[in-house]
């Protein structure tokens, strides 16, 4: 057929790659290597991983993240990315707007994740923009080097969605995860503090049993300053904590399970919540205010639900994909998190590590994983 009447009989041309498992069924291809494919069903969670494209410099980098490493050795690497809606989705919002699109960034090798800082220094080094399509797909011919594929969709948009990676032999494709892990002795942080721990230790005892409930605990903890000094001052706020945070703290000192905490834990419990306290205020609100002090206004205070991942980071914790998506559902709401819910989220995540090294040790055989500890602590 002639150029000519090519154009008067067809309007759009679409492009199809060919996929690793069609190289058997074309004998003519046969001769040649084929691609190998990586594939993941994921979606968008608002106030999780719904990022938005590049522009979003603040949650871009929540969304999830591809690797694709391609070896010193090769001169380059042939790789196609493409990012696909679910069929149901698109066709139930065929009159909304439902674009897609990813984004790609070189990365140093080193560097285990895109970060928000990250976008907001470097420039992607190619993106799809947004289109209202089923499905978006670019080739790439990537020189020696780590690259990271952020596939998004509008900020705040929840949404499944097919991603796929095809790549020659000359590249290694992974979805970027985390370790679950947490730095359970912290006491080196505080060990400045020891001589106003020993004075604490001292007038709660002149005050409280030997054993305490949560309830006595939460006394101790919004005890006014004028009390206790300066030791508690910072943890003395009306309203918080509530009578659930003091449970979950009191079960990191309660392997028993007895329902009762020794009060010489008590100090290093409140040398802990200064701890994720300081790190709660280095990522700061999201809205006016400073998090300098437990004051009134400090559990009223609020971040983001897509910083929760660097949240983690400051107090010394990383997550897998799965538990910090968990979460987000159990302590998030309308995409905010409180200082409340972020001290319940760490309280929860140590326990969990906790319980699942004890059980460790006490059977050779374990049939649970960490991750799947993690998630039924915090659902628990």
């Amino acid at each position: 057929m002639a150029v000519p009447e090519f154009l008067q009989r067809f309007s759009v041309i679409w492009l199809a790659h060919i996929s690793p498992d069609d190289w058997a069924l074309e004998p003519a291809l046969h001769s040649r290597s084929p691609w190998r494919a990586a594939l993941a069903l994921r979606q968008w969670r608002p106030g999780f991983n719904a990022g938005g494209p590049h522009r979003h410099v603040e949650t871009t980098a929540t969304n999830p993240q591809f690797r694709i490493r391609v070896p010193g050795a090769t001169a380059k690497a042939h790789v196609v990315v493409a990012v696909a809606q679910r069929y149901e989705c698109y066709r139930s919002r065929h009159d909304e707007e439902a674009e897609i699109g990813f984004t790609i960034y070189e990365v140093p090798p080193g560097m285990p994740r895109v970060t928000p800082q990250f976008v907001s220094e470097q420039m992607p080094l190619d993106f799809a923009p947004m289109q209202n399509v089923r499905e978006v797909a670019t080739f790439f011919a990537l020189p020696p080097g780590d690259f990271v594929v952020l596939p998004h969709s509008t900020q705040h948009r929840e949404g499944k969605f097919l991603m796929r990676i095809l790549a020659d032999q000359h590249a290694d494709v992974w979805e970027v995860n985390e370790d679950n892990v947490v730095i359970q002795n912290i006491a080196a942080e505080f060990i400045e503090e020891r001589s106003a721990d020993c004075r604490l230790l001292y007038r709660l005892r002149t005050r409280y049993p030997v054993e305490i409930d949560a309830a006595q605990l939460q006394s101790i903890l919004r005890m006014q300053g004028c009390s206790f000094g300066r030791t508690l001052r910072g943890l003395s706020p009306l309203g918080g904590p509530s009578l659930d945070l003091c449970r979950a703290l009191l079960a990191l000192r309660d392997p028993a399970l007895g329902g009762r905490l020794s009060i010489e834990h008590v100090p290093a419990l409140i040398s802990l919540l200064r701890f994720w306290k300081a790190a709660f205020r280095r990522c700061g609100p999201s809205g006016g205010g400073t998090l300098s002090t437990f004051s009134r206004g400090t559990w009223g205070s609020r971040v983001s639900s897509y910083s929760l991942r660097g949240l983690l980071w400051a107090s010394g914790a990383t997550a897998s994909n799965k538990v910090l998506e968990a979460l987000v559902g159990r302590f998030c709401r309308n995409k905010q998190m409180t200082l409340e819910g972020y001290l319940m989220s760490m309280a929860r995540l140590h326990l969990a590590h906790e319980r699942y090294h004890s059980l460790d040790t006490k059977a050779k055989a374990n049939p649970l994983t960490l991750e799947e500890m993690i998630l039924m602590t915090i659902y628990s």
